[in-house]
């Protein structure tokens, strides 16, 4: 299940990626890909699925965390906040 998951994080449809970053992101495993492919995601076009990504991270005591919240970028006005944008200050 995984390796889909993991690859299913680069699919072209953005849908499909936030899908596989919720995942990831709740998927507790020491495995070094999770992390990585987390990493790769707060790199994506979608803000949410940035932010997903650094949650997942911060989960996770990945020290990559606190460099990729810079790439979340700036929060609009028409969203609710987030309460995932939390979980790197903890």
């Amino acid at each position: 299940m995984r390796r889909a998951v993991l690859a299913l994080a680069r699919d072209e449809d953005p849908g499909v990626r936030e899908a596989a970053c919720r995942w990831l992101a709740h998927h507790r495993g020491p495995e070094r890909e999770v992390g990585d492919a987390l990493v790769a995601l707060t790199h994506d076009e979608r803000q949410s699925v940035r932010i997903g990504a650094v949650s997942g991270l911060a989960h996770r005591d990945d020290p990559r965390c606190v460099e990729a919240e810079h790439r979340i970028g700036p929060l609009g006005p028409e969203p609710p906040f987030d309460p995932r944008l939390l979980d790197v200050s903890r």
